[in-house]
């Protein structure tokens, strides 16, 4: 987090529900971090990209998982930098204008 101090963080409606599953799985609560930070949501501009993406990738050779496909979209379409643990996760969307944060 360290690292992501100074800058404008936001997450997606995305990983806000991956987020807020394993804190309910574990009986905890969001903490207020995460519950107040911006969310850019999933629309229909990003639903289109997802899906060209996710068929792109697939007809490669190179599948990617649905929800990191539908993520990479979101930031993309608002020219977002991702922070991720998962970079080769994330990787093979560079080449659509995903841009990776090192953390």
């Amino acid at each position: 987090m360290k690292k992501l101090e100074g800058h404008d963080v936001a997450t997606t409606s995305i990983n806000l529900h991956e987020i807020a599953y394993g804190f309910n799985r574990i009986g905890k609560e969001l903490p207020a971090e995460i519950r107040f930070l911006r969310v850019f949501e999933f629309t229909s501009k990003d639903s289109l990209l997802s899906a060209k993406l996710e068929s792109e990738l697939e007809k490669a050779g190179n599948a990617a998982g649905r929800f990191d496909t539908i993520i990479a979209a979101i930031c993309i379409n608002r020219n977002a930098v991702i922070a991720t643990f998962n970079k080769k996760h994330f990787e093979k969307f560079c080449k659509y204008g995903l841009k990776l944060f090192d953390i």
